[in-house]
């Protein structure tokens, strides 16, 4: 009775295992006609029974993906699942290479690794100290690359902050000018050491001009030659403190005063008012009588005499152009006034003999003339004395 009872079990284990052999068998032939190795070389590392099972050398109970297939009974239909969830199909892992099991989630492909080729990034920042400037990548492409060449830097030129002026402290507000506008200075500025900032450096103003003063003034030269006439043409509203004045006054200082010239109707002083701040104008002065050939314009203040190119002599008048704190303004400000003492130098008549034994010229003899003559006249008489010896000899020798 024993026997049968062994025997009987032997042959329930030998069926049970040709049972499952034989289902293995159907499985491995359904699974290489849907993954042939042909196309996947690499399909047979996965080819056992942890494909479907927890334990591929002692098979139980069925992993996710065998479920999934005992549920389907289609390699083909369960292929774009995750059965095992660890981010790639089913299919993705048994065709990689080398494949992994798509029941097993600590099996799965090794990440694909895209490098990045093209990349949209952020403006660059300000320029540092050390000369460059860096920004950052926005995006990138393909999808899901890393790494790659993004260019985060280029050189430039760093330029140190300023700092800018706020506070201002100023002078006072100087004379209104004939354009209506006053101006200050900035004495002094804060925070220490900025630059530039907005000051306010004009102010608008009512222009009246100085009491007394007149369009055209006429004074006695100091030489006493005749009358003189200063006349605003343009760029100032009217003249005061018009005075003649000698060239050898003790006021003036005589440096650079020109020989061979003579001031004939002394210098002509005076102030121009109410002229564009560093503005320029014009002024005519008559003289008494025509102006002689040759004769030159100037000018005179604390170290002298200079001689000035901005004058035109035309007749007895000569017409002045000044600039306001520059040329032909003697107190050197621009402070829409000009100030202005002016003469007329003219060439110095010399007495010299002449052809006639009289009348002058312009200029005095020279060294030589004057030797040759001197001479001329101390031999004279020995030449007399010699011409009529030789007069007297030429008869004597005649009469023989």
């Amino acid at each position: 009775m024993k026997r049968l009872i062994f025997l009987f079990l032997g042959m329930v284990m030998v069926l049970a295992g040709y049972g499952s052999a034989h289902a293995f068998g159907n499985y491995l032939d359904t699974f290489n006609t849907q993954y042939p190795t042909s196309q996947f070389p690499n399909v047979n590392n996965v080819k056992n029974c942890g494909l479907c099972h927890l334990n591929a050398a002692n098979p139980g109970a069925r992993n996710a993906y065998g479920l999934a297939y005992a549920s389907s009974r289609s390699f083909s239909g369960i292929e774009n699942l995750d059965s095992d969830g660890d981010g790639f199909t089913n299919r993705a892992e048994i065709t990689n290479n080398p494949p992994t099991y798509p029941g097993d989630a600590a099996s799965k492909p090794a990440p694909v690794v895209v490098t990045c080729t093209s990349f949209t990034y952020s403006d660059f920042a300000a320029c540092q100290s050390n000369n460059t400037q860096t920004r950052t990548v926005v995006s990138s492409s393909p999808a899901g690359c890393t790494g790659g060449s993004p260019v985060l830097t280029q050189s430039c030129t760093f330029v140190p902050p300023t700092n800018t002026c706020t506070s201002f402290t100023y002078s006072d507000f100087g004379t209104c000018q004939s354009n209506n506008t006053q101006t200050r200075t900035v004495v002094s500025s804060s925070p220490s050491g900025c630059t530039g900032g907005t000051p306010v450096l004009t102010q608008s103003c009512t222009f009246v001009p100085p009491a007394g003063g007149s369009t055209s003034v006429t004074v006695t030269a100091a030489e006493g030659t005749g009358q003189i006439t200063v006349e605003t043409l343009t760029g100032g509203t009217n003249l005061t403190n018009v005075t003649a004045i000698s060239s050898s006054a003790g006021s003036i200082v005589q440096n650079g005063k020109p020989t061979g010239f003579a001031f004939n109707n002394g210098l002509v002083s005076f102030k121009l008012n109410a002229v564009a701040t560093g503005g320029t104008a014009q002024v005519k002065i008559t003289l008494p009588a025509a102006i002689p050939a040759g004769s030159k314009v100037y000018k005179t203040d604390a170290t002298g005499f200079h001689e000035y190119s901005g004058a035109t002599i035309s007749g007895n008048a000569v017409t002045l152009t000044l600039t306001d704190g520059g040329n032909g303004d003697s107190d050197g400000a621009a402070n829409g006034s000009i100030t202005d003492p002016v003469g007329i130098a003219s060439p110095v008549a010399v007495v010299s003999d002449d052809d006639d034994g009289g009348g002058c010229s312009m200029g005095g003899r020279s060294a030589t003339a004057t030797a040759l003559a001197d001479s001329a006249i101390m031999f004279s008489p020995l030449l007399i004395i010699a011409a009529a010896r030789f007069l007297r000899r030429r008869k004597v020798e005649t009469e023989k």
